[in-house]
Order: C-alpha cells, then sequence, then structure tokens
C-alpha cells in the first residue's frame, strides 16, 4: 500500500493543497451549475414543444377522421338513393354494404343482397324525413350493425347494412399521425370501431372535446383527445365521439435523442471547463507552491537557495522580493558569524596570535570581496600592519616598534 505522501505525489500539483482543490471545485461548480439549468429547461421546453404538437396532431386527425366518417355515410346514402331494386345491384354494395334490403311500408324488411337485421318500426317523423329524400342512421338491436335508410331511385324506402368497424375506420396514411390509435363512441359509451381492443376501457364521456387526458392502456401510457361528430342534422342521429391516442413514448422519442446529444455536450463543456481551469490554478499554483517550499527552507536555516519562479505577474516580483530578502539575511548572518568568530578570537589570543588577523581578514574576504583591507594592531611597544589586497592575497608589513611618547598618544 502507498503512503499518503506518494499518493498525492502522483495527483496534479493543484489538487495537493487544500486551496487548489477547492478554488477547482469552485470552477467546476460555476460551470456545472449553468448547464444544469439550461439542461432542465431545455428539456422542458423540448418535452412541453413535442406534446404540443401531439396534441396539435391528435386535433388534427381527429377532425379529420370525423368528416371523413360523415364523408362515407354520406356517399353511402348518396349511392343508396339511386339504386333501383328492380335492376341489377351496382358492385359497390358488396364493396361497402354486408347487405341490402327493401323496407316496405309495413315495416316488413325484403332482402336483396346479404343479410340485414331486423329494425325497428320506424316512426311517423321517420317516415316522413324518408320520404323527403333525406337518410336516416340507425343501428340493429340484435348485433349493433350500422343501418342507413334512404328512400331509392323508384320511391321505394332501401336499408344499407354496414359494418361499424368499416363505417368508422380510420386510415393512418390519410387520418391519423404515425404510430397512433382511435376509438369511436357513442356518446353512451358503446364503443364502434377502434384500432385497439383495449381501447373499450375509455369511456367516450371522459374524453371530452379538446380535452387532453392521459390513461394508461397495457404497458403504455396515452394522450388522448376526442372530437364529437355531429351527425344530427344529416342523418337524424346522436353524435358520436372520435378519440385518437398516442402512446407518451413515441411522443417523447425525439427527447431520448435530444438528452443524449445534450449529456454529450454538457460532459464536453465540464470537460473543457475542468482542462481549462487545471491549466489556469495550475500555473497560479505552481509559483506559489514555489514560495511555500522556499519558505519551509528558510525556517529550516537554507537561506542560499533561490526560488525559481519564470513569471512577470506578481508572484514572479513576490519571487524576486523574496529573494532578495533571504540573500540579505544570508549575507547578514554570515556577517554576525563571522564578527562572533573575531570576538572569541580576541577573547581566546594574545595580539601577537595570527588567529585574530587571519579570521578578521578572511571574514572581511568572504563579505566583501571586490575590496581591500588595511589592519594595523598596537602593541606595547611595536606597531603591527596587515594589508588585504583586492586579489584576496594577504601579506603582512614589517613591525614598526613605537617610542615612549608613542606608546603615551
Amino acid at each position: 500500500m502507498g503512503s499518503p505522501r506518494s499518493t498525492r505525489r502522483k495527483l496534479p500539483i493543484f489538487l495537493t493543497t487544500r486551496f487548489g482543490r477547492e478554488l477547482f471545485g469552485l470552477f467546476v461548480l460555476c460551470a456545472l451549475g449553468p448547464i444544469v439549468v439550461l439542461a432542465l429547461l431545455s428539456w422542458s421546453h423540448v418535452s412541453a414543444e413535442l406534446r404540443e404538437q401531439s396534441r396539435a396532431r391528435m386535433w388534427q386527425a381527429t377532425r379529420s377522421g370525423g368528416m371523413r366518417i360523415v364523408d362515407r355515410l354520406t356517399r353511402i346514402a348518396r349511392e343508396l338513393s339511386e339504386v333501383d331494386p328492380a335492376r341489377t345491384i351496382p358492385d359497390w354494395v358488396a364493396d361497402e354494404l354486408v347487405g341490402l334490403a327493401e323496407l316496405g311500408r309495413d315495416g316488413v324488411v325484403r332482402p336483396i343482397d346479404g343479410s340485414v337485421p331486423t329494425l325497428a318500426r320506424l316512426t311517423e317523423a321517420e317516415r316522413t324525413r324518408l320520404d323527403t329524400g333525406a337518410p336516416l342512421l340507425r343501428e340493429s338491436e340484435a348485433d349493433g350493425t350500422l343501418l342507413v335508410l334512404q328512400r331509392g331511385a323508384r320511391g321505394s324506402w332501401l336499408v344499407g347494412a354496414v359494418d361499424p368497424s368499416t363505417a368508422f375506420q380510420l386510415s393512418v396514411d390519410a387520418d391519423l399521425p404515425f404510430g397512433s390509435d382511435y376509438a369511436v363512441f357513442t356518446l353512451d359509451g358503446t364503443l364502434l370501431a377502434g384500432s385497439r381492443a383495449d381501447l373499450r376501457m375509455i369511456p367516450a364521456d371522459a374524453v371530452g372535446e379538446r380535452r387532453i387526458m392521459s390513461r394508461r392502456i397495457g404497458s403504455s401510457n396515452y394522450e388522448m383527445l376526442g372530437w364529437s361528430v355531429f351527425l344530427r342534422a344529416a342523418f337524424d342521429h346522436s353524435d358520436i365521439q372520435v378519440v385518437v391516442a398516442e402512446r407518451e413514448d413515441l411522443v417523447l422519442a425525439p427527447v431520448a435523442a435530444f438528452r443524449t446529444m445534450l449529456a454529450l455536450i454538457a460532459a464536453l463543456a465540464l470537460t473543457m471547463v475542468a482542462l481549462l481551469s487545471a491549466a489556469l490554478i495550475r500555473r497560479r499554483l505552481v509559483p506559489l507552491d514555489r514560495l511555500r517550499e522556499g519558505t519551509r527552507r528558510a525556517a529550516a536555516g537554507v537561506l542560499t537557495c533561490p526560488v525559481q519562479i519564470s513569471s512577470d505577474g506578481e508572484f514572479g516580483e513576490l519571487a524576486t522580493s523574496f529573494n532578495e530578502m533571504m540573500s540579505r539575511l544570508d549575507s547578514q548572518f554570515r556577517s554576525l558569524d563571522r564578527l562572533i568568530a573575531i570576538d572569541r578570537a580576541i577573547l581566546a589570543t594574545s595580539p601577537r596570535d595570527l588567529r585574530v588577523e587571519d579570521a578578521f581578514l578572511e571574514a572581511f574576504a568572504e563579505l566583501y570581496p571586490s575590496g581591500s583591507v588595511l589592519l594595523a594592531i598596537a602593541a606595547e611597544t611595536e606597531l603591527i600592519v596587515h594589508a588585504l589586497g583586492r586579489s584576496g592575497e594577504t601579506r603582512r608589513s614589517t613591525v614598526f616598534p613605537l617610542g615612549e611618547q608613542d606608546r603615551r598618544w
């Protein structure tokens, strides 16, 4: 196991100090905050925009789907008005109707083609409407088959039986957005047609016109929107409701791609911020770390090792001042040491002992290498003169004897 010291050496230099770690974390946090806020706002805006587009598609689909149902029923009624039971039955009857019959004035249904279920007796108002050439739309009480009643070409009443799943069927290509589902209900909640059997779980009155409802069907969440198709005027029938539903995961599918792209952009931005922050902090903290090491050396008594910082900024000026201060302190300490050595030599030796002169001259040569000195030592009967030249060589002059008068002076 590595020691904490070796572990710290493996880290970048700006992470080995508390100040560096705090500064680096502050830079990253300052960058991370706006990125997170921007991501949340972008996510919310994109999701809301996708939902709004989905609702606009569903609203358009319900309207176009409802109008298509009305057009289909209107076409069947118009084609029935041109049918003459005494002639050949047109080909479209087999394609669009499951059965065709003639309705007598006595209420008896006489099949012409296919099978037509029994029909409840018409009211007087309904008879009058048929005589005027206006169609009627009814449901069979037996099996729910849709019945279109219209006056034929010879004035007889014709009944066309229509499969509701065909009459109310909507096409994905023509009416519905891709991946959506639909259902057609009566106002009492009876499902007339739909793309999914489990849409029966949706009560028709729970989805109002242009009102969004969320509902979980199976394993998926759906958003639904309904539109009422007005049939009272054209077919004397209660309104039906067309409901279009879109899966929430399909609606928000572009958000997944956007999320991946946003995550990559955020990661790239954070990486760039981290690298730039590391470079900037390192530029600032490396000189500071060297100054710290210099102060530690100075505290340990090492004053001759200058701090090497190649910077023109404040740290460079601080390093220059620090080195000058250490140089002066070293010079003063060396001068003090030499003076102490001279004092010790003076106190410990006689005037003629060379150790005093040597100690003084050596101290002067070390403190002032470019200077010269003349040292004179007066004894009781003689004057000893020593000289130190600029070359650093020491020579002793001849001893000068002192007279009585000189000794008194």
